[in-house]
């Protein structure tokens, strides 16, 4: 059976990473019925769709030549279309004044537009004052204020946009992972996304933590992963956090956070509130949190 699993958002700076880091394995995907489509290949006509949708202009011919369109003709295949935009565009995500408010309308819109076919979900999530700093730094003349369209930062919660899309999606799996985490654990998201063993090997599993270490470790610790054999996950995870601890370069891993009436006691609060909200997905039936803690 064909598998859409949707990669949403957040629109963190390392979201088209992922499709990158997968297109590595093309072959071994493909030989495991897996396919991760390039962006430019589906985003303008699944968008088309969701428009045609929309005006009542969708017919049941169009759904089967817009699956063929997205598996590229070929059924019984897991394929990843990853689109940050899909439950809302990055300028918009405050909009009338809720955080991913159309979160609902979004994935029940992708549900009804392929009502025949079994569907995934996957979503970034990030720390709300380093998520609002990153896009607003691609906006120039957007003030947080503006931008945020008057929703504190204590109404962000992750957990809310989860719940909305559980409601409407009750029979598609969630699975969520942080964004600050991610360069642990990256070797796992990737063969989760692509549904593979724990276990399979895969090109692209450093391409979140070499920056973090620079070059020359990260072709130690490549190569020291490359020599151990029967590596379970836990202890692969153990290697790749040493190397971190030891190699960790701050001047890369630095965001100055500069926003308006957010001060250093603020940021804690507020990411102390984002951790107990990663917990509270964590509890939610239906729905995996990939983390270390």
């Amino acid at each position: 059976m064909t598998k859409l699993v949707f990669h949403l958002g957040a629109p963190s700076p390392s979201f088209e990473l992922l499709t990158h880091s997968l297109r590595k394995n093309s072959f071994l995907l493909s030989e495991h019925n897996a396919l991760v489509r390039r962006p430019a290949q589906y985003r303008s006509v699944l968008d088309n769709a969701l428009m045609a949708q929309s005006l009542g202009q969708f017919s049941n011919k169009d759904r089967t030549r817009l699956l063929r369109k997205l598996t590229m003709s070929k059924p019984d295949q897991r394929v990843l279309l990853s689109n940050g935009s899909l439950l809302d565009e990055p300028a918009h995500i405050f909009r009338d004044g809720a955080f991913y408010g159309r979160a609902r309308e979004a994935t029940t819109a992708l549900r009804t537009l392929l009502p025949d076919t079994e569907m995934e979900f996957m979503l970034t999530v990030q720390n709300p004052v380093t998520m609002v700093a990153d896009l607003l730094s691609g906006m120039r003349f957007q003030t947080r204020e503006t931008f945020m369209n008057g929703v504190p930062f204590e109404a962000v919660r992750w957990s809310d946009v989860v719940s909305e899309i559980r409601k409407v999606n009750s029979y598609s799996d969630i699975t969520i992972w942080p964004y600050e985490e991610a360069p642990v654990m990256w070797p796992m998201i990737l063969r989760h996304v692509a549904g593979l063993d724990e276990n399979t090997e895969l090109e692209g599993d450093l391409d979140l933590v070499a920056p973090l270490i620079g070059a020359f470790p990260a072709m130690r610790l490549k190569q020291f992963l490359a020599k151990q054999t029967g590596l379970s996950p836990a202890a692969r995870l153990e290697i790749i956090e040493s190397f971190l601890a030891r190699f960790f370069d701050p001047d890369v891993a630095e965001q100055e956070i500069d926003l308006d009436g957010i001060d250093p006691e603020a940021v804690e609060t507020i990411s102390q509130a984002y951790e107990a909200d990663i917990e509270r997905c964590k509890a939610m039936e239906g729905v995996k949190v990939i983390s270390a803690f």
